[in-house]
């Protein structure tokens, strides 16, 4: 038993040696810096220390020193550009009918959202837009909201399109889609 205690107490003797050696104050282990120059660590040590400043984050000084010496230009202003299309309830209520374009476009809606699962339930247009109405449930509506979305339905064949869905009192949902034209 006795040798065994020997042997842990040399272990650990050992041990504590090799780590005061390794972590004495003023000497850590060797550096590279000192290796490559040949100085010993405990020379090292003893070298005096340069302070290496700290650079400063910019300051609006500095931004506005830097700053070019006229503002950018703004783009030129389009004379020709259309006036914005009106889409939705109030504006398809505010437009008349045109007798020769709504029968022709709604057709033409008809035949393209025949391919649909679910066709409209009406179709009624006016001089610039046209309104289709979809009843069902909120399933069925939200798969023909993402065909109507697609080159299957209005994409690519209608200017502007706005959906809207409306809560009947019994329960089902009423989708209404307002697509307007270029004409």
């Amino acid at each position: 038993m006795s040798a065994r205690w020997l042997l842990v107490v040399a272990g650990v003797a050992i041990t504590g040696g090799i780590a005061w050696l390794l972590v004495r104050p003023g000497e850590g282990p060797t550096t590279a810096a000192s290796r490559d120059a040949g100085v010993s660590p405990r020379l090292m040590a003893d070298a005096p220390r340069i302070a290496t400043p700290t650079p400063l984050p910019p300051t609006l000084v500095d931004a506005a020193v830097e700053a070019p010496d006229e503002a950018p230009a703004l783009p030129a202003l389009v004379e020709d550009a259309a006036p914005p299309v009106e889409i939705g309830e109030q504006a398809f209520d505010r437009e008349t009918r045109d007798a020769d374009w709504a029968p022709a476009k709604e057709r033409e809606l008809d035949r393209r959202l025949g391919r649909l699962d679910q066709r409209p339930g009406r179709v009624e247009c006016r001089s610039r837009q046209c309104r289709m109405t979809f009843m069902g449930g909120e399933d069925a509506l939200a798969k023909t909201m993402a065909v109507l979305d697609s080159t299957k339905g209005l994409q690519g064949f209608v200017e502007n399109q706005l959906l809207s869905i409306v809560r009947q009192a019994d329960g089902t949902m009423e989708l209404r889609v307002y697509a307007s034209f270029a004409r």
